[in-house]
């Protein structure tokens, strides 16, 4: 049985993800990140509403865990890239974490195995 790394490679062999909607998951990411609007559930909130971004772009809903997993797998580098984006003003940076670590998990395979 193939696992959901495969399945997301072999829809891409189709269909690419456009780097435009990495962008806009990021940009939103942070941006509601940053305004914390709720006592509790931003966190559930932005990866919801990032999901839906990368839905819309084409994903397979099986990709929907890769960019939680890989926040909660690098959490303290999560914490510092959000912390730079506000400093800084600049969101570049935390829109290249999230790529990479898509690219990453994405090649990676099943619980990091480096298997598709």
């Amino acid at each position: 049985m193939p696992g959901p790394t495969s399945a997301i490679k072999s829809h891409w062999i189709f269909k690419p993800p456009d780097f435009w909607y990495f962008h806009t998951a990021g940009n939103t990411h942070v941006y509601i990140a940053m305004i914390h609007s709720f006592g509790d559930g931003n966190g559930r909130t932005v990866r919801l509403i990032e999901f839906y971004i990368l839905l819309r772009a084409g994903l397979p809903d099986i990709a929907s865990h890769i960019l939680s997993n890989h926040y909660n797998d690098t959490r303290q580098e999560y914490y510092r890239q959000i912390d730079l984006c506000i400093r800084e003003r600049d969101l570049s940076g935390f829109v290249r974490y999230v790529v990479q670590g898509f690219r990453d998990d994405t090649h990676a395979g099943p619980c990091g195995t480096g298997k598709a």
